[in-house]
């Protein structure tokens, strides 16, 4: 999908431009960089253990923090009684649902 683009669903006939009641999306993964200083002696044993592997640098790094924080549990949070009706609601309006492709050109023919 293009940048602007993701998989919208919304019920029709409850459409509200300010209040959107229920809405299932594909979301994408935002990405963050960090900046690691290391000697250079250490960057070396890295960059040998990662072409052994066939990896870049960073690619291995990034599976090393990857099996570091594996084993931590994501948070979860209750649902609020608003949010189970809005999903009921969204279920029972589902054969309603539209495909949006452009979500800035559906919001702006609103």
């Amino acid at each position: 999908m293009a940048k602007n683009q993701a998989l919208l669903i919304l019920p029709i006939k409850r459409l509200e431009k300010d209040k959107i009641v229920s809405y299932y999306s594909h979301m994408q993964v935002q990405n963050a960089q960090l900046r690691v200083t290391l000697p250079v002696q250490l960057q070396s044993y890295l960059q040998v253990k990662a072409n052994k592997l066939g990896l870049s640098l960073s690619s291995y790094v990034k599976n090393l923090i990857i099996n570091d924080v594996r084993d931590i549990a994501y948070p979860s949070f209750p649902t609020s009684d608003l949010m189970k009706k809005w999903y009921k609601q969204a279920l029972k309006e589902r054969n309603q649902a539209v495909e949006v492709g452009d979500l800035d050109e559906y919001f702006n023919n609103l």
